[in-house]
């Protein structure tokens, strides 16, 4: 049986109608489904049998983001576990017909494969949130974004617009040179991670961010008891987004990165760079 939730949810995205979703999820704020002793996959089984009812015959993503990669040099693209939560690693495992192999922001989905993925033969340079990402590939697609009792705040999206902007002046890249194995098959690529200061806070004024999502009727909040539901187009929100820091660079930013970062910025006259701080 549906609660409200489920129900006013079901509504708010039928209105959308969107041709796919990536799923952020935290069970422990999803829909209400009964936990047994001893019965954790089936827990988690629920969940996933409740979002597929929910979208139906549309494309479903999930994240099965692995930070390995960075120490280690090397990942295997068949057998890496989801970092990212307990349903991201069923759908992958249990769900999903096809998986990205960028190194770190990888992506599992159950649906048609359209993606066109830059990791395909040795040399390349991968940015993960560049103009060949599968965040690019969202955007094209303008799939829904749905928290699924996650937090919005870990929407990594934030940084595909930051990218988009071309560059923000308080993160720079870094290049990881390592392996990807996939089957038989090993490449060797250099992996453009675009990071954030070394030993400084920096975080995103997520309430002010969050606050003119909502007044822009872009993002969609839903909660009942113990469930938190929140979703938004990905191409509505980054447009958005996209202007805010095309007018302000450090709109993003919380006040306390703003106090160190603001005057830095202006000592430097310039953004950031590696040298800086390591």
């Amino acid at each position: 049986m549906e609660t409200n939730i489920e129900k006013n949810v079901r509504t708010l995205i039928g209105q959308k109608a969107p041709g796919s979703v990536l799923i952020h999820s935290d069970l422990m704020q999803g829909f209400a489904v009964e936990f047994t002793r001893g019965g954790k996959e089936k827990f988690i089984a629920d969940h996933n049998d409740k979002l597929s009812l929910l979208f139906g015959n549309i494309s479903i993503y999930q994240p099965t983001f692995n930070y390995k990669f960075l120490p280690e040099k090397k990942t295997d693209v068949r057998n890496r576990r989801s970092e990212v939560g307990v349903l991201s690693e069923y759908f992958r495992k249990n769900v999903a017909d096809w998986y990205t192999k960028d190194p770190v922001f990888s992506f599992s989905g159950k649906g048609p494969y359209t993606y066109n993925e830059p990791v395909k033969a040795s040399g390349p340079e991968i940015d993960p949130f560049g103009d060949t990402s599968f965040f690019n590939y969202l955007y094209d697609q303008d799939t829904l974004l749905f928290h699924y009792g996650s937090e919005f705040k870990h929407s990594t999206v934030l940084h595909y617009i930051e990218r988009k902007l071309g560059t923000v002046p308080y993160r720079y890249d870094k290049i990881f040179e390592g392996i990807v194995v996939d089957g038989d098959e090993e490449i060797s690529v250099r992996y453009k991670y675009h990071v954030r200061p070394w030993g400084k806070h920096l975080d995103y004024d997520w309430d002010k961010i969050i606050a003119d999502l909502v007044n822009e009727n872009i993002l969609y909040k839903q909660e009942e008891n113990n469930t938190r539901i929140c979703f938004c187009s990905v191409r509505e929100m980054t447009d958005f987004l996209f202007t805010k820091i095309s007018g302000d660079p450090l709109y993003l930013l919380d006040k306390e990165t703003l106090q160190w970062v603001a005057p830095s910025l202006d000592k430097l006259g310039r953004a950031f760079t590696k040298s800086d701080f390591e």
